[in-house]
């Protein structure tokens, strides 16, 4: 049987140079990237310190290496005081409604956290947000902590809370930086501005899972699928409950004790299969782009309101059932198909 390898041409040297100086207008320096970073482990630093219970040992960028990323950096917080769900009988993660879970605690963590807990023992979500913003509130102006331990989402998927070993560059403490700390009512981020809008951080908080979601996507991958071993080994390395609530179109008779699953090393490990010149990577920058100018209102007339996630989901939906296909080309997801690509995902 003879095999027909099929080589995709690289896109010209002047295209190559628009997209990477396209990319370089949307992001913030580094410098300025890095007096972030270090401003939010300075502020979640203090709450962990304040309140033991919402220490934390290490920050995971969810912006890093990320196709569709947004004009914001964005980091999840871990609870770290709480141990590894689904690893003991005291701390277990029980199924709700499809991408969501409670969190049930027995044992000395109940007693630990017995003022976050319902009369049926889960963890109650508006509790801890409430308490964690309090305690971030508190700590906008702290000038303790120590240094940056902020991780991509791929390796803090191996990293072990209190098992670590940092070596950083010696950098000199930004002083006299406008700094203030803005936060949302209402909403599951927590922001944090520097400066008369020079940038923006979001932070969430989450609690990390063992093993790999029962009904993740990645369990439901045919083995037919080009990137199956991908999703397996990507997918075994944990997850986590993030402090979101369901939306109202989901049925659920515990809201406040709900929260949603997130795989952030899966989705690293995807973003990160395809190069920054792929078509893929062609489709996400022209949504996300999309997207921007949506929210600057520069387009005129009746417009849904998107999320980025939600796009970026469409994205990969799309790229799933392109694996199906039996012709290769349609697989591959070729620059030829790009446009219809991006058109049937705006049209889901």
């Amino acid at each position: 049987m003879a095999i027909r390898i099929r080589q995709v041409p690289r896109p010209p040297a002047h295209d190559r140079r628009h997209i990477m100086l396209f990319r370089r207008k949307r992001r913030i320096s580094t410098e300025l990237e890095s007096a972030v970073e270090g401003l939010v482990q300075r502020i979640v630093d203090g709450a962990g310190q304040k309140d033991p219970r919402f220490r934390c040992c290490h920050l995971i960028a969810l912006h890093r290496g990320k196709k569709m990323r947004s004009r914001s950096l964005e980091y999840l917080v871990t609870l770290d005081s709480l141990p590894i769900l689904n690893t003991n009988e005291e701390c277990r993660l029980q199924d709700g409604p499809v991408g969501y879970a409670k969190v049930k605690l027995s044992g000395k963590e109940a007693d630990k956290w017995e003022e976050f807990l319902t009369p049926s023992g889960y963890l109650c979500r508006d509790k801890i947000i409430e308490r964690w913003v309090e305690l971030i509130a508190r700590c906008a102006n702290a000038r303790g902590g120590g240094g940056s331990r902020i991780l991509c989402a791929r390796a803090a998927q191996q990293a072990q809370p209190y098992h670590y070993c940092y070596l950083e560059r010696a950098t000199n403490q930004q002083t006299g930086t406008d700094r203030r700390l803005a936060i949302v009512e209402g909403a599951a981020w927590v922001m944090v501005r520097v400066g008369a809008g020079e940038a923006e951080a979001k932070l969430m908080l989450g609690v990390r899972v063992d093993g790999c979601s029962p009904e993740a996507y990645t369990t439901r991958i045919p083995i037919t699928h080009p990137l199956a071993l991908l999703h397996y080994t990507s997918g075994q390395g944990g997850y986590y409950a993030v402090a979101v609530g369901p939306p109202s179109s989901i049925v659920s008779a515990e809201r406040a004790t709900t929260w949603q699953l997130w795989h952030p090393a899966l989705e690293a490990s995807l973003d990160a299969h395809t190069s920054e010149v792929s078509t893929v990577a062609r489709i996400a920058g022209a949504l996300n782009n999309l997207i921007d100018k949506m929210r600057e209102g520069v387009y005129q007339g009746t417009l849904r309101v998107l999320s980025r996630y939600l796009s970026s989901c469409a994205l990969r939906r799309r790229l799933d059932r392109c694996a199906i296909y039996p012709h290769s080309a349609a697989r591959c997801c070729v620059s030829a198909h790009a446009a219809h690509h991006l058109l049937l995902i705006l049209d889901s």
